[in-house]
């Protein structure tokens, strides 16, 4: 995904694939996912719900992460 992103720097491809880990009950795969939409910034914004979600009920680590994306994004 990182490799396809820096590549094309075309979003929609790989945000299906994120927004799955990301609902992951995998703690790794969610941390991934979400260190791997800090990269995209703006572009992860239609997962802002999920990365929302994620920042108040995540682990510490994956708190951080989607924290980072969410400071990332422009205001809805």
């Amino acid at each position: 995904l990182r490799a396809y992103w820096l590549v094309t720097v075309d979003a929609e491809p790989v945000l299906p694939l994120l927004l799955q880990h990301l609902s992951s009950n995998n703690r790794d795969a969610r941390k991934l996912a979400a260190e791997a939409l800090i990269r995209m910034g703006p572009a992860a914004a239609p997962l802002r719900d999920e990365l929302e979600s994620l920042a108040t009920s995540g682990t510490p680590a994956e708190q951080s992460a989607a924290q980072h994306v969410l400071n990332r994004l422009p205001d809805p």
